[in-house]
């Protein structure tokens, strides 16, 4: 597994993980990743990520989110909030 920043090519396997996961919300566009984010490959394929602000004096986390199948363990939300 490895953590890297996620890039345009990363928006539509974001969004089918967070459709494994269900999450959502009707405002939130699915087609942008819309601020920096960090996602944790697995075999080249997403198992998680984290979307923040980025701003001073703090950052806020404004979505984290890890495939079901990964989910419970703590090591793929670990690893993004360590990263």
């Amino acid at each position: 597994m490895s953590v890297r920043w996620a890039t345009d090519a990363d928006r539509f396997p974001v969004v089918r993980l967070m459709q494994r996961a269900q999450m959502g919300c009707s405002f939130y566009d699915y087609g942008a990743l819309d601020g920096p984010a960090l996602v944790d490959e697995e075999d080249g394929v997403i198992v998680g990520y984290v979307l923040f602000t980025l701003a001073r004096p703090e950052s806020h986390i404004r979505q984290i989110c890890v495939d079901p199948a990964h989910q419970g363990h703590g090591m793929v939300a670990k690893r993004l909030l360590t990263a």
